[in-house]
């Protein structure tokens, strides 16, 4: 059997009915929390692609490293509110309780926790099972620590990573986000904020 075969016998199962994203018909899903979730599984892969990519693992750019973490904690406070859910922690006193020893084996778990943010939507869109609001509450926790405690195990002065992110986030948005401000930004000044 060569692939055009497989295709033709694996489409079988396929109903080829027009599938829209009905994100609407379910209350506990806004456009805002798909949105937000799903960018945040982009944002881990610009991590990824950087660091097998371009750095291979070694002379890691960490300043680049803490920015990505940090728009994937925009997205995630992008949830967050959406959920007025503003309970979480910043731990000052970190720890490393799950006792990672690098870089690699955090975002690895950072990964795994974004892909299991976006089955929550899939199992809701795709299979009609309710939307455990519950459970992707206690993902998005769990990855604002990961990240949170990512970053600690990288600088440690969180409080003050927090307010580069905003400082940086002002500069490139003044107002709100748009799309021209995204693509045409001052990445010097933006770099200049980050390696404060």
């Amino acid at each position: 059997m060569n692939f055009k075969e497989y295709v033709k016998l694996a489409i079988r199962t396929d109903s080829r009915e027009p599938f829209l994203l009905e994100i609407h018909k379910i209350k506990e899903i806004t456009n805002t929390l798909f949105h937000s979730s799903l960018w945040i599984q982009t944002e881990i892969w610009e991590i990824f692609e950087n660091v097998f990519v371009q750095w291979k693992w070694e002379n890691i750019d960490v300043i680049n490293l803490k920015e990505e973490l940090w728009d994937v904690m925009w997205y995630a406070a992008i949830a967050c509110d959406d959920l007025d859910l503003y309970n979480f922690e910043f731990d000052i006193n970190y720890t490393n309780e799950e006792n990672y020893k690098s870089i690699e084996e955090f975002l690895y778990v950072l990964n795994d926790v974004s892909i299991y943010i976006l089955d929550s939507f899939k199992k809701s869109l795709l299979y009609n099972k309710p939307f455990d609001l519950v459970l992707f509450k206690e993902r998005l926790n769990r990855l604002l620590k990961l990240v949170s405690n990512l970053v600690r195990f990288i600088d440690g002065d969180l409080e003050k990573i927090c307010k580069i992110n905003i400082e940086k986030l002002q500069l490139r948005y003044p107002e709100k986000f748009t799309t021209e401000k995204s693509i045409n930004r001052n990445l010097k000044a933006e770099r200049d904020i980050l390696s404060q």
